[in-house]
Parts: C-alpha cells; structure tokens; sequence
C-alpha cells in the first residue's frame, strides 16, 4: 500500500494495523497519545504570544478588567464570539493563571472569571505594547 497513512514516517507506537477478515484488505488508524503535559509555567513569551496572536483572548482579558466577570455576559458584551470559542479562551487563559475560575455551588450553577495576581500584570505589559504601538503610529503619521 502506498501513498496511505502506513507510509507515512510515525513511530510505530502510532500506527495501529488492522487486518480485515476477508479479503486480506488491511486497515490503518492513528493512535493519538495523549498531549505532553505542559509544565505548570508557560513562558510569559509564549504567552505573550499565543494571547496577542488571539484577538478573542484580549477581548476576554478587557472584559474581566472592567469588571465583567461571568460567561454569560462576556459573550454578550463581546460581539461575535461564539460560546466555544469563549470557553476554550477561557480554559486558556486559567491554564496560563492569568484568569482564575470560581465556581460557586448554586441553583442555578454561578461560574466567574477574575484577574489573578499574574493577570494583573500581564495586562500591564499588554498596556505597555498598546502604548508603544500607539506611540510608533503618531510617530509614523509626523514623518
């Protein structure tokens, strides 16, 4: 067979061979290991990153600075976002403990979502890059 999945360079321990019982046509499916775990401290570079390279994720991180702390009305104060990409953005930013999650145990179920510490700061250096930016267009503009 070739041209198929069994020709491409996996380490075996991905590749799981099936052979069907008639016909000796063969199978192939991928086994996906689980994700490596990601040490319990990204990079700030990389976060730096992966943030400013998501227009959704600032979006979030501006909301819970003024004060807009549940999903519900995050996605109802940022227009578009749909309700997994606001969770996904919102799982991302707990991992990288910019955000933290607290749930309260309630009828209905409460979740908020606040600044930590850490977020605190990160939005200073967010500050600081929307600064330098805004300094670099007026600068452009003169010239």
């Amino acid at each position: 067979m070739s041209g198929g999945i069994a020709d491409a360079k996996l380490p075996p321990t991905h590749l799981d061979e099936k052979y069907a019982p008639f016909g000796g046509v063969s199978t192939f499916r991928l086994v996906l290991e689980p994700p490596l775990e990601r040490s319990a401290h990204a990079s700030v570079s990389r976060m730096i990153e992966d943030v400013l390279g998501c227009k959704w994720s600032l979006a979030v991180i501006d909301c819970a600075r003024r004060g807009v702390v549940r999903p519900g009305e995050m996605e109802r104060v940022i227009g578009g976002i749909r309700t997994k990409v606001l969770n996904e953005r919102l799982r991302k930013l707990v991992r990288y403990e910019i955000l933290a999650k607290y749930s309260y145990a309630e009828v209905p179920p409460r979740v908020e979502y606040r600044l930590t510490d850490f977020g605190l700061r990160f939005t200073d250096i967010l500050d600081r890059i929307a600064s330098l930016d805004s300094t670099r267009t007026e600068q452009s503009e003169r010239a």
